[in-house]
């Protein structure tokens, strides 16, 4: 059974949290003796309010959930002095986006990274790592927790020096055997041991891995990058509430980058100062020539934006 949003209740002890979970329900939940609380769909008041009665004590959101709350008019009303943690996943946390909701959550923090068919986890940043030397990692999915391993992989196959792109490949005691009764699509990502998760990114010189997007949205417009680098520069305008960039098919240059965004409530922003609000925070090459402002983006149950219905609806 799917849940698209529960609020459990963990009763293993008088100091367990208690945690509004966002994405999937597990049998840990169970395991604890949890009460799952069911909603039908995420709403921020809803889940404010779920925070407020129950004293939860743990978040589990994903940016596009975790912005929805931030923005919510009445945020400041609802006592939320319970909540100690707030972990996110599935994908990177805007920094400006982990430093707003830390000045108002007043709470740690906590990252991971992974998949399914790893069992899930592969690297978590921690709450200490959040705030260490002066919030140097927040751009960071984390390093590898024990007993995992992840590498940087080039398109001949050779592994990527400290700081150069390319596909991130894990390993680890939790990896899938394979796809079941799919042997082609097994081959295609389980090579000598390791997964190979189709993510692009890099790891520092430290061992912290970065995230710079899927390799299917990477945009080709005379160069190769990520959307997730403009969206992050977008999102540094307060203004500005949620945010999707993409690439859109272009006979001239492959691609052209085009970006929709949702203004907080009362904003007057139009396209062109968008455009030039971007001007000296990244290359020309990477602002969007167009800019979309609509009332919502389209999500999935989990409040992810669904990216292909967002490039249905500009080229029509």
């Amino acid at each position: 059974m799917y849940i698209p949003l529960a609020l459990t209740k963990i009763r293993c002890s008088t100091d367990e949290p208690v945690i509004p979970f966002s994405k999937y329900w597990s049998l840990f939940h169970f395991a604890c003796g949890e009460t799952i609380v069911l909603f039908p769909k995420f709403s921020p008041q809803e889940y404010l309010k779920s925070i407020e009665k129950h004293h939860v004590t743990r978040l589990s959101a994903i940016p596009t959930v975790l912005t929805a709350l931030l923005n919510q008019p009445d945020f400041d009303r609802y006592d939320l002095s319970s909540i100690h943690t707030i972990s996110y996943s599935t994908c990177p946390m805007p920094p400006e986006l982990i430093k707003r909701a830390l000045k108002h959550f007043n709470c740690g923090f906590q990252q991971s990274y992974g998949m399914t068919e790893m069992g899930s986890i592969v690297t978590m940043l921690t709450e200490e790592e959040h705030i260490k030397d002066n919030m140097r990692y927040l751009n960071s999915v984390g390093r590898p927790i024990e007993d995992h391993k992840v590498k940087i992989v080039a398109d001949d196959g050779s592994e990527c020096a400290p700081g150069e792109t390319g596909e991130i490949v894990v390993t680890g005691p939790g990896m899938m055997k394979d796809y079941y009764k799919m042997p082609d699509e097994t081959k295609e990502v389980m090579v000598d041991g390791w997964y190979h998760t189709r993510d692009m990114g890099y790891l520092d010189e430290n061992g912290y891995l970065y995230i710079s997007g899927r390799k299917s949205d990477m945009i080709i417009s005379a160069v190769k990058y990520f959307p997730l680098e403009v969206e992050n520069v977008l999102r540094m305008r307060e203004d500005i509430a949620e945010v999707c960039v993409l690439g859109v098919p272009d006979d001239y240059w492959g691609e052209s980058v085009q970006a929709v965004v949702v203004l907080r409530p009362g904003s007057k922003l139009t396209p062109e100062e968008i455009r030039t609000f971007c001007r000296g925070k990244i290359a020309g090459y990477k602002i969007p020539k167009k800019v979309y402002i609509w009332e919502k983006l389209p999500k999935n149950t989990t409040g992810k934006v669904c990216k292909a219905e967002v490039l249905k609806k500009i080229e029509m």
